[in-house]
């Protein structure tokens, strides 16, 4: 059975980006709209922001899947590096698919990082190992891919968690 993360709420001060209206219009009819970083609108939730690499790829779909069921509790934008600007500072937690997304995020932010794929070795252990070192949690997508980067948690304080891709059922019911 495997293990799945849920990461606490956590109260920080709110983010300081200009509101602007809820409404954004989305890329095509079966995508659900997705609000630039900086539209983030403050209700009271704890806030999120999820990078991702190139509009309309994997991460990018999981990152709306993440907005899409985690929107009755957190508000969720989505950066893409692709912007070319750093992601504004003030959310609550920042969330990357890869390691290298480290990088781009304010200092001292609430980071969770982690692979998707075995490729920690592209960078290096010591750029991994720096990169885990800003992390909260690290996640990984596969068990074996999860004992392979167990290695690069700085310490106890920092869990490795085991997060499988899911599938949404809506897309692929009967």
């Amino acid at each position: 059975v495997a293990e799945v993360a849920s990461v606490a709420p956590v109260t920080v001060s709110p983010p300081s980006v200009p509101a602007v209206p809820e409404q954004v219009t989305s890329p095509s009819p079966s995508a659900p709209a997705a609000a630039p970083a900086a539209a983030i609108v403050r209700r009271g939730k704890p806030t999120i922001l999820v990078a991702t690499d190139v509009e309309g790829w994997a991460w990018d779909f999981k990152a709306q899947q993440l907005r899409k069921f985690l929107s009755d509790e957190f508000d969720v934008a989505i950066w893409s590096v692709q912007d070319r600007d750093r992601p504004p500072a003030g959310f609550d937690l920042y969330h990357t698919f890869g390691f290298p997304f480290v990088d781009h995020m304010p200092q001292g932010a609430r980071i969770v990082t982690g692979l998707t794929a075995h490729v920690w070795r592209t960078w290096g252990a010591d750029a991994v190992r720096r990169w885990a070192s800003r992390a909260v949690a690290i996640h990984a997508n596969s068990i074996l891919l999860r004992d392979e980067i167990e290695q690069f948690r700085p310490n106890s304080d920092h869990p490795v968690y085991y997060v499988p891709n899911g599938v949404d059922p809506e897309q692929f019911c009967r």
